[in-house]
């Protein structure tokens, strides 16, 4: 098994529609930071860093946190928002199923 890195290109911009006032477009570092959003499903932490550390040994990103919801029926908060910009993520993953 193998895992592919697609990385957004700054083109990205042009062909998806996006509010400009909802959304901040930036160029993302050669090196990342990666924030998980661990959503308290059984075995979903395990494998976020199984990729963090992956992603790391491989050289793709700089480093990754992760964060945890108290469960998967609850939507991020504005604290964990503030949470993630504070510890540097450059973009965040989220949506482990099932």
């Amino acid at each position: 098994m193998a895992i592919e890195i697609i990385l957004p290109l700054p083109s990205v911009k042009a062909a998806i529609p996006v509010p400009e006032k909802r959304r901040v477009w930036k160029a993302l570092p050669s090196m990342p930071v990666v924030g998980f959003i661990d959503n308290s499903k059984t075995r979903a932490s395990d494998i976020l860093e199984s990729i963090g550390r992956n992603l790391v040994a491989r050289g793709v990103v700089e480093s990754w946190f992760m964060i945890r919801k108290p469960n998967a029926g609850i939507g991020m908060t504005d604290s964990d928002r503030t949470e993630l910009l504070a510890r540097g993520a450059d973009m965040v993953v989220a949506g482990v199923g099932d």
